[in-house]
C-alpha cells in the first residue's frame, strides 16, 4: 500500500485499489480521467451506479453492461478485468470483496440503509453463487 497526494493505492499482480483523497472528485470527468491515466486505471470502461443508499447489486458480465451506468444501486460485482469499479462515499463506508482465485471483486457503498438491508451478505452471496467464489478465500 502506498499513499501518494491523491488517495491510497493498493496494488499487488491481480488487482489495484485506489481510495482518492478529497482532492479529487470523484464525479468530476476530467479529475477521473487525468487521476486514472496517472495510476493506470481504464477510465473508458470504469463502472458506475447511482448510488441511492440501499442493497441492490449491479453484476458486470460484459462490457454491454457499462450502458446501464448511472443504474440505480449501491454495489458492484464483476469478474472482467480492466473495468475498474468506481463507488463514491462521504460519510457511507465503502467495502471491497475479493477472490484472487477466480479473480472477482466487488464494492459496496455501505451506508446505514444498505447496511442494515444487508448489502455485504448480498455481494458475497452473489460471488458465491454466481461466479462461484469460495468464502474462505474471499477477502474483505
Amino acid at each position: 500500500m502506498r499513499e501518494t497526494v491523491d488517495g491510497i493505492i493498493r496494488e499487488d499482480k491481480n488487482i489495484k485499489i485506489a481510495f482518492t483523497h478529497r482532492n479529487i472528485d470523484a464525479k468530476n470527468k476530467d479529475d477521473m480521467n487525468t487521476f486514472s491515466e496517472k495510476y493506470g486505471f481504464n477510465y473508458s470502461n470504469v463502472a458506475f451506479n447511482s448510488q441511492v443508499h440501499g442493497a441492490s447489486v449491479r453484476r458486470i458480465k460484459s462490457n454491454e453492461d457499462l450502458a446501464e451506468n448511472g443504474k440505480e444501486a449501491d454495489g458492484l460485482v464483476t469478474s472482467l478485468k480492466q473495468v475498474p469499479l468506481l463507488i463514491f462515499t462521504a460519510d457511507c463506508v465503502p467495502i471491497v470483496f475479493y477472490d484472487k482465485k477466480q479473480g472477482v471483486i466487488a464494492l459496496a457503498h455501505a451506508g446505514w440503509r444498505g447496511t442494515y438491508g444487508n448489502i455485504a451478505g448480498e455481494i458475497v452471496e452473489i460471488m458465491v453463487k454466481e461466479y462461484n467464489c469460495q468464502l474462505v478465500i474471499l477477502k474483505l
